[in-house]
């Protein structure tokens, strides 16, 4: 069962909170560390976002092979 507290702190818009990306074909995983988001015994935390969620922002698309429009 997740705490509020956990989601609160550890999702805070803080780069700390976010110094574990993982690049996959289909954009983004962010990976959390035990205890930042949850509780170790819910095991790994992980949020993966999609490519076209991150457009906005303008990655480096060659980084996934696709062009620059």
């Amino acid at each position: 069962m997740r705490s509020a507290a956990f989601e609160k702190d550890g999702a805070a818009p803080l780069v700390e909170n976010f110094s574990s990306l993982t690049l996959t074909p289909e954009g983004i995983r962010i990976n959390f560390q035990p205890y930042q988001v949850a509780p170790a015994a819910v095991g790994a935390q992980k949020v993966d976002m999609p490519l076209e969620e991150l457009l906005q922002a303008r990655p480096l698309l060659t980084l996934w092979n696709r062009q620059e429009n």
